[in-house]
């Protein structure tokens, strides 16, 4: 492997659950489901049941909270948490594309509770972040501010989770390595899906900008299109993104935190003021979170 594009690389920004985690939280609980908790062999006692049986004991979910099933620190696979592995340079050092669309959970947006007035939003901030943080959350993100309660709570959990875990594990990789780090925000909806374009710029939106597949693009989007499929495809080949006649794609630094805004006007920018990043690098996140 000598290059790697991370797109909404959350795993690498957040706490993993330990192995004893797992166990003892969904572990327990798919145990409990298929009636294997008290058995003399509960390990055994679970391979016995169908993948039915253990697939419906506890469907998985994709939400801003906690996820029910995902990656552990086993301490083989994952021997310690990804960002701090890359903090201390135990990984092969190579190129890095990594960022995020710039919605990416408008469509969870009532997975911590529907979202529709003061106190679901503030109930909602609780749920996923604390109680201890829920107060410091609310004078960066009142909910005046915005022009939805559900739009509120995207902007705070799209910050906390994808935007700036993106700058974190960027500004980790370009502490520690002398190969370039590019980070991106993707800011184009679907024009012409009718299913999509409402819900906004959500994660995995980018995939049909980068895939070119069943999706008809509008020809403003078919320029992004291009410009997406030559970033990645130079990078592939040689570690560097730009060329061509696209807009220059500059490497991000702990000093400028450049990143690309893809969209209708791709262009490189600086900071990332509007995400609050400086403040998520203070509030700790409840463990595990992932």
């Amino acid at each position: 492997m000598h290059g790697v594009a991370m797109q909404s690389s959350v795993p690498s920004g957040c706490e993993l659950q330990t192995l004893d985690d797992a166990r003892n939280g969904t572990g327990v609980k798919v145990a409990a489901a298929v009636g294997c908790e008290m058995a003399a062999d509960v390990a055994a006692c679970m391979r016995g049941k169908s993948t039915a049986e253990i697939v419906s004991a506890l469907p998985g979910t994709f939400t801003v909270l906690p996820r029910i099933y995902g990656p552990n620190m086993d301490g083989q696979i994952f021997p310690d948490q990804p960002l701090k592995l890359i903090m201390d340079g135990k990984y092969p050092s190579m190129p890095v594309i990594i960022g995020n669309t710039s919605e990416e959970t408008m469509q969870c947006a009532d997975t911590a509770g529907r979202v529709s007035d003061e106190a679901s939003y503030a109930a909602a901030l609780d749920k996923v972040f604390g109680a201890a943080s829920r107060e410091r959350i609310l004078a960066e993100y009142p909910m005046k501010s915005y022009s939805t309660p559900r739009v509120a709570f995207m902007r705070v959990t799209t910050d906390a989770e994808f935007t700036c875990q993106s700058r974190r594990v960027a500004r980790a990789f370009s502490k520690r390595q002398r190969e370039p780090v590019y980070r991106y925000i993707f800011t184009q909806a679907q024009e012409n899906d009718p299913a999509l374009k409402p819900a906004g710029i959500v994660h995995t939106v980018e995939h049909a900008f980068l895939f070119p597949g069943k999706y008809q693009a509008t020809e403003a989007e078919t320029a992004i299109q291009r410009q997406m499929v030559g970033y990645w495809t130079r990078m592939a080949r040689t570690g560097n993104p730009n060329g061509g006649n696209d807009p220059q794609w500059p490497a991000s630094s702990l000093e400028s935190d450049s990143y690309l805004e893809i969209g209708a006007a791709t262009s490189a920018r600086k900071g990332s003021v509007e995400a609050k990043c400086d403040f998520w690098d203070t509030v700790p996140f409840p463990q595990p979170h992932l």
